[in-house]
C-alpha cells in the first residue's frame, strides 16, 4: 500500500546482547526488497550454553485506524555456543542444522533405502571408475566454480560405488506443506521413484563440506586399520 513503511531492529531472545544495530526504515514498496545486518554478542555461561537472537519488524502508515501493526519477530534456529575447546576461543553453531554433506548421506541411507554397510576398496582404478561413473567428466558445473562440489553415495572408495551400481538418482525432496525444498542438482541424473530403493546417489554440496568429509572418511580409515576387503557401517544421527 502506497505510504506504508516498514521497520525492523535487531532483538536479543536469550543470553545475547546486541553489538552493533542494523535497523531498518523504508517505504514498503510492493516488489522491494530490505535487508539489514545485526550483530550480537554471547557471553560466556559456562560450559555449554544457548543463546537466540532475532529481528523485531512492524509496519506502519498514517492514514490507518492503527498507525502501526504489532510487531512480529522472526528469527533462525537457536544456537549453541561453548567455550569447551582448550586452546580455542569460544564460539557458536546451529546445532540442529545439518550440513548438506550429512544430509545427502541421511537421505540416501535412511530415505532411498541405500545401503549404510560399505566394504572398502584400495583398488584405484576401480576408485577411480566409482567416481568417473557419479560424476562424469564434463558433468554440468555450477555457476560459481570453486565453491560447490559433486558428491556421490556410495563412496567411491567402497566396492559398492556407483560403478557397480544398476542405475543413479537425483536427490530432490519438496513439502507443499512446509515449502520445503533440498535439491541435489545433479541433473544429468533422473530424479527416480522414492519407491527405487539402492542404486547410487549424487550431490552438488559446499566444496568445504565435501573436502572435509573426504578427509574425515580418510581419518577413519587410517585410525580404524579399515582395509581393502573390510565392511564398516555408515550412520547419520
Amino acid at each position: 500500500m502506497l505510504d506504508s513503511a516498514v521497520y525492523a531492529e535487531p532483538q536479543c531472545l536469550a543470553s545475547c546482547t546486541v553489538s552493533r544495530i542494523g535497523s531498518v526504515g523504508a517505504s514498503a514498496l510492493p516488489g522491494r526488497v530490505l535487508s539489514t545486518t545485526a550483530y550480537f554478542s554471547s557471553p560466556p555461561g559456562g560450559y555449554k550454553w544457548n543463546a537466540h537472537a532475532g529481528m523485531r519488524y512492524w509496519f506502519a502508515n498514517a492514514a490507518w485506524v492503527n498507525p502501526t501493526t504489532n510487531p512480529s519477530i522472526t528469527a533462525p534456529a537457536v544456537h549453541r555456543c561453548d567455550d569447551a575447546l582448550p586452546g580455542y576461543p569460544k564460539g557458536c553453531v546451529y546445532d540442529s542444522v545439518r550440513p548438506a554433506y550429512a544430509r545427502h548421506l541421511q537421505l540416501a541411507i535412511n530415505h532411498f533405502k541405500m545401503r549404510s554397510v560399505l566394504t572398502r576398496t584400495q583398488n584405484e582404478t576401480l576408485i577411480d571408475n566409482n567416481y568417473k561413473t557419479a560424476c562424469p567428466p564434463g558433468y554440468p558445473k555450477p555457476t560459481t566454480p570453486g565453491t560447490w562440489s559433486c558428491d556421490e553415495y556410495p563412496f567411491k572408495s567402497t566396492y559398492n560405488g556407483a560403478y557397480s551400481q544398476p542405475y543413479g538418482r537425483n536427490i530432490f525432496l519438496f513439502s507443499w506443506n512446509s515449502a520445503y525444498e533440498f535439491n541435489c542438482n545433479a541433473s544429468w541424473l533422473p530424479s527416480r521413484a522414492a519407491t527405487d530403493s539402492g542404486g547410487y546417489s549424487v550431490c552438488i554440496i559446499p566444496l568445504a563440506e565435501n573436502s572435509l568429509g573426504g578427509a574425515d572418511l580418510g581419518a577413519f580409515y587410517y585410525k580404524s586399520r579399515v582395509l581393502d576387503g573390510d565392511d564398516f557401517q555408515v550412520r547419520v544421527i
